[in-house]
């Protein structure tokens, strides 16, 4: 009788599930190949993840955790990135160094291509994005824009850099690309501690203007 799969190995395989597509992309994902290359059976990642659909809005999950984590990171550490345009800079260095543009290339991926191929789940595509509108706009609320207003940047800034990240995937023009973020950065430096807003503190009361 074969044993039941373990538990506790579901982190591990996901971590290694992250790494095996971030480096082979979608194509033809098929739980079979990827079991083999995993070392399991089939049968444990139906166990651990239940289909093909389920371990891809896994994978797509974690890679979206770690870098809210990073942003958390710096946040907690406070000082790294006192204004919104330091965070800029600081998120394109991280999310385009070599060990993590792949990661960013299988999320695009997986949010762009079609839900028959992709078998990505709607939600999961959606909070792609509203997730960090969500944390800029509280960003943008914090400097004391609307909260209409504070989207509306998020929003901008937003598809900004993830068009830059595309930008590079098709054309690996890093000098290019680095300038730009530069320039992007420098029109968002005014606005203040921005990243901050991870923690959604509290905004200081200001002080009414003298007469």
């Amino acid at each position: 009788m074969s044993r039941s799969p373990d538990p506790s190995r579901k982190p591990a395989l996901l971590c290694a599930a992250v790494d095996y597509l971030s480096a082979r992309g979608l194509g033809e994902l098929s739980l079979r190949p990827l079991a083999k290359a995993l070392g399991v059976s089939t049968y444990a990642l139906v166990y651990h993840f239940e289909s093909r659909e389920g371990l891809l809005a896994a994978v797509i999950e974690e890679i979206e955790r770690r870098q809210l984590a990073k942003v958390a990171e710096w946040s907690a550490a406070g000082g790294a990135a006192e204004t919104l345009g330091q965070a800029v800079a600081l998120y394109w260095a991280w999310v385009t160094a070599d060990s993590n543009l792949p990661q960013m290339r299988l999320v695009l991926e997986a949010a762009t291509v079609a839900a028959t191929r992709s078998g990505l789940p709607g939600g999961v595509r959606e909070r792609l994005v509203s997730v960090w509108v969500d944390l800029l706009a509280r960003a943008f609320r914090e400097q004391g824009l609307t909260a209409a207003r504070a989207r509306d940047e998020a929003t901008v800034l937003h598809a900004a850099l993830l068009g830059l990240v595309l930008d590079l995937l098709a054309t690996g023009d890093r000098a290019r690309l680095d300038l730009a973020v530069r320039e992007l950065a420098r029109r968002y430096q005014p606005h203040g501690a921005a990243i901050r807003a991870a923690r959604q503190t509290t905004r200081t009361p200001r002080r009414p203007a003298r007469a």
